[in-house]
């Protein structure tokens, strides 16, 4: 609102699902400022433009990634808070890893509490309980909990799976890759579309056909991986594209 009142602003971006309630708010009170809310759907106001993506797409292809890595037959997900948002990067990931081998055990886990995404202690001991239960890679999609499943990953010597940026870097050769979300090309193109007067109020999804969620390009695992699985996971990329799998959220 303190935006919104000066009525300086072209545009302004709420980032993440927990800010619906605030940008429905002073989208209502300020009916003529455009708005725009990454990660959650808001519909009926003439002045915001939804940017949702298609989080179980691009967790389909790092749960076969961990498929075809994992010794065990079994591996991890830490999700931060039980919502449908985050439950779409678990069934992706529990979907891609049965493409691979049907017989794959997903354990799953959420940290919850009032510090969902930024619990790296709670993350790291849950992640420490999920490879005592065999989980050989664990995937996360927990903010910056994340950090204590890399380093439980890293300790235990099992490798992890970073989310929504290039996190492989992190712990390099231990994070097999990361679920990349395209943020900044959907918000760039939004911006585009206030400069150019083309701003519509509508819900945008961004799956792989849109280029909006995919993997990193295997900067430090790609001769881990091989090169047989990196073409099995460009070939199910391209299945995705095509219709001939199809991802349910």
């Amino acid at each position: 609102e303190k935006f919104a009142e000066t009525g300086e602003y072209d545009l302004i971006i709420g980032v993440g699902f927990t800010m619906k309630e605030s940008v429905m708010a002073a989208a209502t009170a300020y009916p003529d400022q455009k708005f725009a809310i990454v990660d959650e759907t808001i519909t009926g106001l003439p002045n915001v433009t939804s940017l949702t993506f298609k989080e179980h797409e691009g967790s389909f292809l790092v749960g076969a990634l961990a498929a075809m890595m994992s010794k065990t037959g079994t591996i991890g997900f830490i999700g931060g808070m039980e919502n449908p948002v985050i439950q779409k990067f678990e069934a992706g990931f529990a979907q891609g890893a049965k493409y691979i081998n049907p017989d794959i055990k997903v354990l799953s886990v959420y940290i919850g509490g009032s510090n969902a995404f930024n619990d790296p202690a709670s993350a790291k001991t849950k992640t420490e309980t999920l490879i005592q239960q065999k989980a050989d890679v664990v995937y996360h999609a927990a903010g910056g909990s994340g950090a204590g499943v890399f380093q439980a990953a890293k300790e235990k010597n099992v490798y992890a799976i970073g989310v929504d940026s290039d996190q492989d870097d992190i712990v390099p050769g231990t994070i097999l890759t990361s679920m990349m979300k395209y943020v900044d090309n959907t918000v760039l193109n939004t911006i585009k579309s206030v400069v150019d007067g083309n701003f519509k109020a509508e819900t945008k999804i961004f799956g792989i056909k849109e280029n909006g969620v995919g993997t990193t390009n295997f900067e430090f695992t790609k001769d881990k991986i091989g090169e047989e699985n990196i073409k099995k996971l460009e070939q199910i990329k391209q299945d995705i594209r095509d219709g001939k799998i199809v991802v349910k959220p």
